[in-house]
């Protein structure tokens, strides 16, 4: 792996990464997992380094952030951006609804962003209606509070 995956500054200030979150990230490199670790434990971190790792690694394809919140979402797009040096793009489908109709705002996105934020619903909707596809256009999805994953939840 490389050691510079582990690096990653917020505004210039480098954000050591803890033993158990490396071990975190390693394993999420290696396979599909689940992280579960209380509040304020860095599970942000972890996907801000393997959002860093997936977009150096994978220079053609997105990587999508869910998260199940409108304000989540904004809030998870600033800590991302912060720690970067990719195009983090926000998409909120409450906001002008009608435009997300449009394949040509769609392409605009996979050619101008490396990462999306979205809720799971926008992500959804793209995908059930072929604006984006899931292999060909998306390498990397992470979900933040995934544990909304019950029921009808869109992370369903």
């Amino acid at each position: 792996m490389n050691e510079n995956i582990s690096l990653v500054s917020v505004n210039g200030v480098p954000i050591k990464t803890r033993g158990y979150q490396q071990e975190m990230l390693n394993e999420s490199l290696r396979r599909n997992i689940i992280i579960a670790m209380h509040a304020g434990s860095g599970k942000t971190h972890i996907a801000v380094l393997h959002l860093k790792h997936e977009s150096e690694r994978e220079l053609e394809k997105l990587s999508w952030f869910l998260a199940p919140t409108v304000a989540l979402c904004e809030q998870q797009c600033n800590v991302i951006k912060a720690a970067l040096p990719v195009s983090v793009g926000l998409i909120l489908g409450a906001l002008a609804l009608d435009q997300w109709k449009d394949a040509s705002l769609w392409k605009s996105i996979l050619s101008t962003h490396r990462v999306m934020v979205s809720t799971p619903q926008v992500l959804l909707d793209a995908l059930h209606h072929g604006y984006i596809l899931m292999g060909a256009d998306i390498s990397l999805i992470i979900f933040n509070e995934a544990h909304h994953a019950v029921d009808n939840d869109p992370y369903n």
